[in-house]
């Protein structure tokens, strides 16, 4: 199996609104990088459970949490989705990024996935605020 034949069934399952299918994408021994965490590579979950709950948390704020693919590239087991995220948190909060999720997938499972986002959030760096 390659790439190409599973970026379809991924948005679908992370358009779902179910953790459970979200999960179900991944290999049970799966490790899945965010951006944002304590180390430079952002926080990093491991094993098939443990993404189900970040999921299941997410989602729990962000009801309405949607990936729009825009690009895909792809080498055999290897691919990069690039991709518009929206939604709207509980507390009124509007999410837009455009990122990506670098992936690595075995056996129809994904494997690895390592994302990153850009999009309209302040950050605060040396008391020098950037962003609206």
């Amino acid at each position: 199996p390659d790439f190409w034949r599973y970026r379809d069934y991924v948005i679908d399952a992370f358009n779902s609104g179910d953790a459970d299918h979200i999960s179900a994408c991944f290999a049970e021994d799966a490790e899945l990088s965010i951006p944002h965490g304590p180390d430079p590579w952002g926080f990093q979950i491991v094993g098939r459970k443990a993404i189900r709950e970040l999921y299941a948390r997410r989602l729990e704020d962000i009801p309405d949490l949607r990936w729009q693919r825009e690009e895909v590239f792809a080498c055999g087991e290897r691919g990069v989705m690039i991709i518009t995220l929206n939604g709207r948190t509980r507390s009124g909060g509007t999410l837009n990024y455009r990122g990506c999720a670098v992936c690595t997938f075995r056996d129809g499972k994904i494997l690895t996935m390592d994302s990153y986002w850009k999009g309209p959030v302040p950050y605060v760096v040396d008391d020098l605020k950037i962003g609206p």
